[in-house]
């Protein structure tokens, strides 16, 4: 019989996510990590393989402890759709301020510092863009009843771009102000979006 591990591995890997979330890949060296998890290096390379294999395994973590709570409200919402998507920012913009985002995302950040060059770190990050944008479509599906296809596709990528900028913003330092700016700007116009009739949002040939 083997010896117990001896270590709680979801609470190593949320410290793991933590050190990966604020410092990145490259900033977070392996005595950081067994400095913050207190694991020796033999136990923690047996337990989680090496520095890549351990961090697609923290970003397995993180979606299911921070993205999986994030879009529940837009995924599970049965109700007014738009009123989910307002909610959803509103919950992002708090986090924000309060500090519990000041990191960002760690799939953006994920994007931006990995993906150029790690086909797998691509890969994830394009899941969760495409995961995100699926909510935000649902969403609006449920609030927009004359909604097509093309235009929901379209509102839901720019609401999933606007998400990843706020990310960047926290984690540039910025305030509620320009935040909240970008985030009534957004509701704006997806609201504006969902209120067209069909036909005035299509080009006039196919309209007719």
């Amino acid at each position: 019989m083997g010896r117990p591990r001896g270590f709680d591995r979801e609470r190593v890997l949320d410290h793991v996510v933590d050190l990966f979330w604020r410092h990145g890949y490259d900033g977070t060296s392996v005595e950081a990590i067994r400095h913050a998890t207190g694991i020796g290096p033999s136990s923690l390379y047996a337990a989680f393989g090496d520095k890549r294999t351990l961090f697609f395994e923290a970003v397995d973590r993180y979606r299911a402890r921070v993205v999986d709570k994030a879009l529940d409200g837009l995924e599970q919402d049965r109700g007014d759709g738009l009123g989910a998507i307002r909610a959803f920012f509103t919950r992002v913009v708090d986090g924000i301020v309060a500090g519990e985002r000041r990191w960002g995302c760690l799939m953006t950040n994920c994007a931006v510092e990995r993906a150029p060059w790690d086909e797998a770190a691509a890969e994830a990050a394009r899941a969760h863009l495409l995961r995100v944008r699926a909510a935000f479509a649902g969403a609006l599906v449920r609030g927009a009843t004359g909604a097509d296809e093309t235009q929901v596709t379209a509102v839901a990528s720019m609401l999933t771009a606007v998400l990843q900028g706020l990310n960047v913003m926290a984690r540039a330092g910025f305030g509620r102000a320009p935040i909240q700016a970008a985030v009534d700007a957004a509701i704006a116009s997806a609201e504006a979006a969902a209120m067209l009739p069909v036909a005035r949002r299509m080009p006039a040939a196919i309209a007719s």
